[in-house]
Formats: structure tokens, sequence, C-alpha cells
């Protein structure tokens, strides 16, 4: 796991008992400075267009480019969840959440998606040939 912040302190502020006060902690400080270091390549395919668009809604950001990384850009197990489905629904394939989880960028999981997508064109090609329409 990837803290989403850190903040430098020289002190922690207490309560009356002695106990780090958690309430008086500083919020962290967010900025997109740590996202915008990977220069943006823009998706080409339809299915990396509709990758990159769920992803990127999930995160709430503007938009996710191939090389970005989804942990990086704020994603977490629960959102990984959620991309799973909303790609199996929007694609209509099936990713293991194993896969985006070993995926370093988005560009790996669209290779997956490609994968998934060109493995499944072949199953339906199986199953018309064996039904003699080809």
């Amino acid at each position: 796991m990837l803290p989403s912040a850190i903040v430098s302190m020289t002190e922690f502020p207490l309560n009356s008992n002695g106990k780090i006060d958690r309430k008086a902690l500083p919020a962290p400080e967010f900025t997109m400075e740590r996202c915008d270091k990977v220069a943006y390549v823009a998706p080409q395919s339809p299915a990396h267009i509709t990758t990159c668009e769920i992803l990127a809604s999930l995160l709430g950001v503007d938009k996710v480019g191939l090389d970005d990384n989804f942990f990086v850009l704020g994603g977490h197990s629960i959102l990984a969840m959620k991309a799973i489905m909303a790609i199996k629904q929007a694609i209509g394939i099936d990713i293991n959440i194993v896969n985006l989880f070993e995926a370093q960028s988005v560009r790996e999981l669209c290779v997956l998606v490609d994968a998934e997508l060109l493995r499944k064109q072949l199953e339906e090609t199986e199953e018309f040939e064996e039904e003699g329409v080809f």
C-alpha cells in the first residue's frame, strides 16, 4: 500500500491525556504534481479509450493516459473492483483483479484488455466453425 500523502511535522499535537490529538493534525495538501511527471499518452483504440475513460471517471481525474499508473493516481482495492466490473459491463470481457494489481501502467492493463478481446473473438470463431457457419 502506498500512502496518499506524507506530512512532515516537528511535533504532534497532544490532547489533555497526552495522546496524539488526531483532530488537530493538519490536513495534507494534495496536488496533481506527482501525477504530471508522466507525459500524457492518449489511448488509440476504442477499447483503450473506453478503459481510460472508466479509470478517469472512477479516479475523479480529467484524463488517464496509457503510461499512467492506476494506483499512483489514487486507485485502491475497492476502485480496482469497480474498474473490473465497469470494464466487464462496457466492453464485455472478464479481467482478473490480480491482473490490475500486477499491471504497472494503464498500457499494460490495455494489453490485457486486447488479449481478452482476442481470446473472446477466437472462441466465437471456433463456435461458428463447429456449427458449420464458416
